[in-house]
């Protein structure tokens, strides 16, 4: 019954109930043994206590009874909101005005902040901003010479924005890397170069004041942003499409949303999300698929409602016509993040030979994530993780510094 993004612990005499909201927008891990049970924000937290950390799905509890864990519960997973039927008879319409209400809910500040790109999804979380009376402050990061500088700034002007914006040189960037990774604790390259942006735009709206910052994650999820859903409509139909885009949504939490909150949280920053408002989310997965992924003249359009709502909002044609662009792309980082793990001496000869499989950047980011602490699966051999002390003797890893 609960709406919002939240987890929460409640104690009474010898009982102990951890629950997680159903848009599992934050995460909480769980560990047990014989007369302990612990819960923690992040795994570290288990982990200190020796312990294996599970994470509690969406919409799910753990109850704990004299320190022994008795189960975990179904409330409201998440798949229950997506198989809701809702009918509207303007989509469109009713999606901005269920925004503008998302946004109102989240948001008690008259100048929020808002974590920017210029991209649609960021555009449309402003414009809702704007049409509920509130006057965000645009937060744009990135690595020098980055083209998500001039389209940030660019859409910011023809909306009427404050933009604030923060060129990070390629060192800085390096220094953070073993800092990122002990954040998110993830060693994904994808994962990696996504959560630094995030962490950097967080860590610039918490020194303008601000602890709390609307994002515009889930957009690409909800309303078919990503490059291969064409693919699948195409080759495969449209019963095929709608059950991988459910399942995108479902993975969602998992895939992106816990990673992005612990990025902003190492800044001491809350995220605020309205794409991830229930409302929102039934109104998206009962949109027809013409409405999300239109086509005309042999060419798709992505995310097309998402675009009829940002004209419903008063947005200018670079935004309504605003292609994507992945932010670990645009800023760069993805990029710095290869050429770093290059420097420190990942490449493809040290991969073929200690016959690793996968890219060098991500043998570079395991090793990374084992020299910091992080409990992983997979062990990097020792030449590998010899390279990896190198380069954090360079870096001076200190996660409690930032």
């Amino acid at each position: 019954r609960v709406d919002g993004d939240y987890v929460l612990a409640i104690a009474q005499e010898e009982k102990l109930i951890v629950a997680r909201s159903q848009t599992g927008a934050k995460p909480i891990y769980v560990g047990y043994s014989n007369g302990l049970v612990v819960f923690s924000v992040e795994r570290k937290g288990v982990w200190r206590v020796g312990l294996d950390a599970f994470c509690l799905p969406p919409g799910f509890a753990a109850l704990a009874v004299k320190g022994r864990l008795k189960g975990v519960y179904k409330l409201s997973p998440l798949i229950e909101l997506t198989l809701r039927p809702v009918k509207v008879e303007n989509p469109a319409l009713a999606l901005a005005k269920t925004l503008v209400d998302a946004v109102k809910k989240r948001i008690g500040e008259s100048e929020p902040a808002l974590l920017f790109s210029g991209g649609l999804d960021s555009s449309v979380v402003a414009l809702a901003c704007k049409v509920a009376g509130l006057k965000p402050v645009c937060f744009t990061v990135g690595v020098e010479g980055s083209g998500v500088f001039e389209r940030a700034g660019e859409v910011a002007g023809e909306m009427g924005l404050k933009h604030l914006c923060k060129k990070f040189k390629r060192e800085q960037i390096e220094r953070l890397i073993p800092n990122v990774v002990w954040a998110i604790e993830s060693t994904n390259p994808m994962g990696v170069s996504i959560a630094i942006p995030i962490y950097l735009a967080s860590r610039e709206a918490r020194g303008k004041g601000y602890n709390i910052a609307l994002l515009g994650q889930g957009g690409d999820e909800l309303f078919m942003g990503y490059k291969r859903y064409e693919k699948y409509l195409a080759e495969k139909g449209e019963e095929y499409l709608k059950r991988e885009n459910l399942l995108d949504i479902l993975w969602m939490p998992k895939v992106n949303l816990e990673r992005d909150e612990k990025a902003s949280a190492f800044a001491h920053v809350e995220q605020r999300l309205p794409y991830l408002d229930r409302d929102v989310i039934l109104l998206a997965v009962n949109t027809p698929v013409s409405l999300k992924l239109a086509r005309a003249n042999g060419e798709y359009t992505r995310k097309y409602i998402l675009r009829l709502v940002a004209k419903e909002l008063g947005a200018p044609d670079s935004v309504v016509k605003a292609p994507k662009k992945a932010v670990q792309f645009e800023s760069r980082v993805n990029e710095v993040v290869r050429e770093v793990a290059r420097d420190a001496g990942f490449n493809k000869q040290l991969t073929e030979k200690i016959g690793y499989k996968r890219s060098p950047v991500r043998l570079f980011l395991e090793a990374v994530g084992h020299v910091v602490g992080l409990k992983m699966k997979f062990k990097p051999p020792v030449e590998a993780v010899k390279l990896a002390e190198a380069f954090l003797d360079q870096t001076s890893f200190d996660p409690l510094r930032l």
